[in-house]
C-alpha cells in the first residue's frame, strides 16, 4: 500500500511537467508558473519534512500515512474540481494550492520505507521491501509523464488527467484508512520490538554520530543530483539538437535501468549484509554514469546519452535502499523515520539549490529554425526559439557527484542492528540450545 501511495503522490507531482505548452495554454501563463507546480514540492518538503519526521517518530506508522494519504487525495481532488472554473487564472491559483496540500504528504511517504521495512520485515527480507517502496516514487514519476502525454493531447484534455489522479489517489487512501494496521500480530524480528530513543533524544543521538553526518552529507548530495538531473535533461541537451521526446528517453532509461539495479542491490544486501561495499560501488559506477554524460552532451550522440542515463540510473537508484537501510545501521536504536527523514531533507535542498544555480549559469544562446532543424548564433527572430547552453551547470554537477562519492569512500560505521540482533539471538542460542524456551518457564510466565 505504501508502493500504492508513494505512485498516486509522483503522479500528481510530475502530472505537467510533460505537457507544460499545453499546460500554459490551458491556464493562460508563463513556463515559470507551471513549473511552479513541481518545484513547490521541494520547496514545501524541506519544512514539512521535519513535521513528518516526528509524525513517523510519535505517532507510529498507521496513523501518519493514514494523514498522508488523505492529504495526498485531498490535493489532488481540489486540482480537479479547479476544472470546473471558467477563469484561467482561478483554476491556476486553485491547482496550484491542492498541488501544495499534496506536497506536504510527501516527506512522511519517502521517509516510512525503512521503518516500514523494519517493523513488517525480517532481517533478511528488509532491504528488498525497502527497495519496493523506495523505487515506487520513480516508478510513479514515470507513470506519471507516461500517462499525461498519452491522455493530454489538447487543453480540454486536463481536466481528464486531473480527475484520474484524484480518483486514484482516493481509492488509495480509502484502503490505507481501511486495511493498513500499525504492525504486525509478531514482531518479525528483536529490533522491531526494541525500544527506540524518543524525537527529541533522537536528534541529539544523530548530531553526536560522525558516521551519519558522512552518510548524510554523502547519500543526500547523490539523491539531490539524481533528483534534479532527471528533470534537467532537457534543458541540458536541447542547445545541441535534442528534442523534449529525446530527453523523456533518457529519463525512462534513468528510471528502468534504475529498477533493475535496486532490485539488485536489494537482493544482495538481504543475501550478504555487505551494505557499505555494494553502497560505495553504487557511487563509483553513478559517477561513471554522470561523467560518460559530461563528456557525451554533444550533437549526434542521442545512443550514448541514453546509455549514460541508464548507466546512471543502474547505480544511482541501487544506492538508494541499500543507503536507507544503512542510515538506520549506522543510528539505531533511532527511529527509522527520523534518520532518513533528514537524509531527504538534505536532498531536497540540495535539489532545489542545483535547479536554481542552473538558471543562473546558461551561457552561450542558441537560435533554433524548426523549419530546417537547424541552429544558428544570435540575435534570434521573434519567431525563432532561443536555447542555452550550460556546461558550467553540467561541471557543478559532476564536480558535486566527485564529492558526494568522496565523503561515501571514507564512510566507515558499524551495523548497530544487526549486532543488536546477533546479541539478542546469540544469548537465546546459549540460554536454549534446543532453540526452544522450557514449557516450565513458558507456563510460569502466563500464570
Amino acid at each position: 500500500m505504501l508502493a500504492f501511495l508513494q505512485v498516486s503522490n509522483a503522479m500528481i507531482w510530475i502530472g505537467f511537467a510533460p505537457i507544460i505548452s499545453i499546460a500554459r495554454s490551458y491556464f493562460n501563463t508563463n513556463t515559470t508558473m507551471i513549473d511552479l507546480q513541481s518545484t513547490i514540492f521541494m520547496i514545501i518538503s524541506i519544512p514539512f519534512g521535519f513535521a513528518g519526521t516526528w509524525c513517523l517518530n510519535a505517532l507510529g506508522l498507521r496513523k501518519s500515512l493514514v494523514i498522508a494519504a488523505w492529504l495526498n487525495s485531498f490535493g489532488g481532488t481540489i486540482r480537479w474540481i479547479a476544472t470546473f472554473s471558467p477563469d484561467p487564472l482561478i483554476r491556476l491559483v486553485v491547482v496550484t494550492v491542492g498541488q501544495g496540500i499534496a506536497a506536504c504528504s510527501q516527506p512522511i511517504f519517502l521517509d516510512s520505507p525503512t521503518l516500514m521495512a523494519a517493523t513488517w520485515f525480517g532481517e533478511h527480507e528488509r532491504a528488498e521491501a525497502n527497495m519496493i517502496a523506495s523505487v515506487s516514487n520513480p516508478v510513479g514519476i514515470a507513470i506519471g509523464s507516461v500517462l499525461s502525454g498519452v491522455m493530454v493531447s489538447a487543453s480540454g484534455d486536463v481536466k481528464w488527467m486531473l480527475f484520474v489522479n484524484a480518483v486514484f489517489s482516493l481509492a488509495v487512501a480509502l484502503l490505507v484508512t481501511i486495511f493498513f494496521q500499525n504492525r504486525p500480530p509478531t514482531p518479525p524480528s528483536h529490533s522491531a520490538e526494541e525500544a527506540h530513543f524518543s524525537f527529541s533524544d533522537g536528534i541529539k543521538q544523530l548530531i553526536k554520530n560522525p558516521a551519519y553526518w558522512c552518510l548524510l552529507c554523502g547519500f543526500g548530495i547523490g539523491i539531490g543530483l539524481v533528483s534534479s538531473m532527471s528533470t534537467l535533461f532537457g534543458q541540458f541537451t536541447e542547445a545541441y539538437g535534442y528534442s523534449s521526446d529525446d530527453a523523456g528517453y533518457m529519463s525512462m532509461a534513468m528510471v528502468v535501468s534504475g529498477l533493475f539495479g535496486a532490485g539488485l542491490s536489494g537482493y544482495l544486501v538481504d543475501k550478504t549484509g555487505a551494505f557499505l561495499i555494494i553502497f560505495k560501488c553504487c557511487f563509483v559506477g553513478a559517477t561513471g554514469g554522470v561523467l560518460m554524460f559530461y563528456f557525451m552532451n554533444k550533437p549526434g550522440n542521442l545512443a550514448l546519452l541514453v546509455t549514460s542515463c541508464a548507466l546512471t540510473g543502474f547505480f544511482a537508484f541501487a544506492a538508494l535502499p541499500v543507503g536507507l537501510e544503512l542510515s538506520v545501521e549506522c543510528t539505531f536504536p533511532v527511529n527509522e523515520g527520523l534518520s532518513a527523514g533528514l537524509i531527504w531533507i538534505f536532498a531536497q535542498m540540495v535539489s532545489i539549490c542545483i535547479v536554481f544555480s542552473t538558471a543562473a549559469f546558461k551561457e552561450n544562446p542558441q537560435c533554433f529554425n524548426s523549419t530546417n532543424s537547424s541552429f544558428f548564433p544570435p540575435p534570434c527572430p521573434e519567431q525563432i526559439q532561443k536555447y542555452y547552453e550550460y556546461p558550467r551547470a553540467i561541471q557543478m554537477c559532476v564536480g558535486m557527484t566527485a564529492v558526494a562519492t568522496l565523503t561515501v569512500l571514507f564512510l566507515k560505521t558499524e551495523y548497530k542492528r544487526q549486532q543488536s540482533e546477533a546479541s539478542y539471538n546469540k544469548f537465546h542460542t546459549d540460554a536454549y540450545p534446543g532453540g526452544t524456551m522450557p514449557d516450565a518457564i513458558i507456563n510460569n510466565g502466563q500464570n
